[in-house]
Parts: structure tokens; C-alpha cells; sequence
């Protein structure tokens, strides 16, 4: 059990307050602890099963046997958030991490494509192989004069991604949704004592929008897992692959 879960169930126990977390969390030892922790790449989480996680697969660099990392609800086989998208689309686009993957995976519109086949060997597309083989056999020949600069044409991004004003609207959407049903009931005196739906906000970082659900952060692109909250409006990453879309993110919004 690593350290943030020690706290956690400490917290959970009545042993520890939640106002001294923060400085746990701020303590150089243990700071140091978690920087020597190992984390897990996607590499190494292929093919790992836990039953007390989260049962839905999550999109990582193509692979289809990652599963989610957060802990699975009491009376149910997934985390909130991605039991929270199958109570409101019928499913998720990714499957359980126990059944067979979906072929062909598209994810509000966008199509993704598997990196490996159905036996786990890598995918190597025949266009890229005959290009490739044809470059091999027939390198291409230098040209005289000077080399081609800014008259080069841009190659154009054909990947079709949300911008951030699209996400913040679908998170805005969302949020507006909620608040409407919400008066409905309270209109027609049927509002419940204990709501279960879950309470969508937006958590900026470095501003860059995310999904956050109680502590755990997921990215609004396909929900997959980023971490959790820090305290500070800061991110506790799940691994380097998080962080490194964290990065990627910042980029991409600034």
C-alpha cells in the first residue's frame, strides 16, 4: 500500500485529521518517499488485472489491456466517473477490461485505432510498410541548389481534436444540464435528501481544463485518469504517462 492510501485510510479511520494533510503532504521526508516510488508506465501496465479497480479500460497509447486505476464504487464494478458515464450514454465506449475490446473505439466522433492486434502483436500499418520498403530499395536522390525553405508547405493536422473552448462548453453543458433537472425536482417536490448523482466541476491547471470527480482528476477527452488533488490547485499525477499529458495539455491550450 503506498503512502497517499496510508493517509487516506488513517483519515478514513478518525486517526488522522483532514486539516493535517496538507502538511503531511508538504513534508520533505515524505516527499522524498514519493519521488522514489517507481511508477508504472503503460508498458508495465499491460495485462495487469486488479479486481478492486475500476473494471473499465482506458485509452493508452493504443493498447487495449489497460485498466483504470482508481478503486471500483461499494456496490458496483467501476469508478464513479466511469460508472457515471454508462448511467448517462448506456456505456462506455471502451468496454470492461474483462470483455473483448471494441474494434473499432470512437470517442465523441473521433476514431481510434488499436496498436495491436487481437493477439497482442504490434499493428504495422501496409501503406507505412510498402512506403517504408520502397525508401529502403529506392533512397531518394539529393537535389541541386539550395534546399527548400519557407516556401515549403505546412502539413496540415488532419487529427481531429476539441479545442479548448469546446471542452469548457461541454463541461459548462453538463454542469447547466444538472442545475435545470435540479429545479425540475425541487419544483415538483421530488428532490431527494442525499442526491447520488455526482457533482460535475471543472478543475483548471496551468489552464488547462479537467474533470474533477471528489479528489480524482480525469481528462474530458475520453475520461482517462490524470490523478488527484493536491490541496494547493495542483495535480498528485497517477504516473509519467499523466504527467506527460499534463504537459502535452498545456501546450495544446496555451
Amino acid at each position: 500500500m503506498d503512502l497517499e492510501k496510508i493517509i487516506g485510510l488513517l483519515v478514513e479511520k478518525g486517526h488522522l485529521s483532514k486539516e493535517a494533510v496538507p502538511n503531511i503532504l508538504e513534508d520533505a521526508d515524505f516527499k522524498k518517499k514519493r519521488k522514489e516510488r517507481k511508477k508504472k508506465t503503460s508498458e508495465e501496465r499491460r495485462g495487469h488485472y486488479d479486481s478492486e479497480k475500476c473494471q473499465a479500460r482506458v485509452w493508452k497509447d493504443g493498447y487495449d489491456n489497460i485498466q483504470c486505476s482508481f478503486s471500483k464504487q461499494e456496490n458496483g464494478c467501476m469508478c464513479k466517473k466511469h460508472q457515471g458515464c454508462v448511467d448517462k450514454e448506456g456505456t462506455w465506449w471502451l468496454g470492461k477490461i474483462t470483455d473483448p475490446r471494441p474494434e473499432k473505439p470512437n470517442w465523441r466522433g473521433v476514431d481510434h485505432v488499436w496498436k495491436t492486434d487481437e493477439n497482442g502483436n504490434e499493428i504495422v500499418d501496409e501503406k507505412e510498410k510498402d512506403d517504408l520498403t520502397k525508401t529502403e530499395n529506392n533512397p531518394p536522390k539529393k537535389k541541386r541548389g539550395r534546399p527548400k525553405g519557407s516556401k515549403n508547405k505546412k502539413k496540415v493536422d488532419t487529427k481531429k481534436d476539441l479545442t479548448i473552448e469546446e471542452i469548457t462548453a461541454l463541461l459548462e453543458q453538463k454542469k447547466k444540464e444538472k442545475e435545470e433537472k435540479e429545479k425540475m425536482e425541487e419544483k415538483d417536490g421530488d428532490v431527494e435528501e442525499e442526491k447520488k448523482e455526482e457533482e460535475i466541476s471543472i478543475y483548471k491547471v496551468d489552464g488547462v481544463p479537467y474533470e474533477l470527480s471528489g479528489e480524482e482528476i480525469m481528462d474530458p477527452e475520453d475520461f482517462s485518469p490524470i490523478g488527484k488533488i493536491d490541496g494547493k490547485g495542483g495535480i498528485i499525477f497517477e504516473d509519467e504517462e499523466a504527467e506527460e499529458t499534463h504537459k502535452k495539455n498545456i501546450d495544446k491550450y496555451a
